[in-house]
């Protein structure tokens, strides 16, 4: 997924993340399922229930391990340096959000068009009263954009957050406990 033109989430962070899931996964439905691994072999050698276990295990734990310094490299980057024009910050001294320098820029382009609004409607009178009216339109419909737009990043801000604490921190986390916790 790109995040304003970055990559937010690594190639590392995604393959980790589906191998992750894909093992913890089959260790879920070997359980859910009662399927019988008593006689499992693997490249013609007989393993026994508890030595497959141990490896799925182990598997789970360096596959985690690996997702975590993976997933905290996309983590740093997307809070810190990779994306100059992020629509997150770090919170300030008071736990409140900082402004952002792209929403800083979109609340001065619509402050700007709407102080132009209200200059032209001051110092043209009744004068050019169908310019006015024109320039009233066009800036108002700048104003609507601007604000649209906003609103989108806004909306992308809120999905690039769920993409990276949810899917990609969140649910691996989630399958690797329950996974490990089970007995095959």
């Amino acid at each position: 997924m790109h995040f304003q033109g970055k990559e937010l989430i690594s190639k590392g962070t995604t393959f980790t993340a589906r191998s992750l899931l894909t093992v913890g996964f089959l260790k879920i439905f070997v359980y859910e399922f009662g399927i019988a691994l008593n006689e499992a072999t693997v490249a013609g050698v007989p393993i026994g229930k508890a030595d497959l276990g141990h490896a799925t295990n182990a598997l789970i734990y360096f596959l985690f391990v690996s997702h975590m310094i993976s997933w905290i490299g996309d983590f740093l980057s997307f809070r810190n340096w990779n994306v100059s024009e992020k629509m997150t910050s770090p919170s300030n001294s008071d736990g409140v959000d900082a402004p952002t320098p792209l929403l800083s820029k979109l609340d001065s382009a619509i402050e700007a068009v709407t102080r132009l609004k209200r200059n032209a409607d001051a110092n043209l009178g009744s004068t050019n009263r169908d310019n006015l009216e024109i320039i009233s339109k066009k800036t108002e419909d700048a104003i609507t954009q601007l604000s649209n737009i906003k609103g989108g990043l806004k909306n992308l801000n809120y999905f690039a957050t769920f993409v990276l604490f949810v899917w990609y921190l969140l649910i691996p986390l989630v399958v690797s406990v329950v996974s490990i916790r089970i007995e095959i």
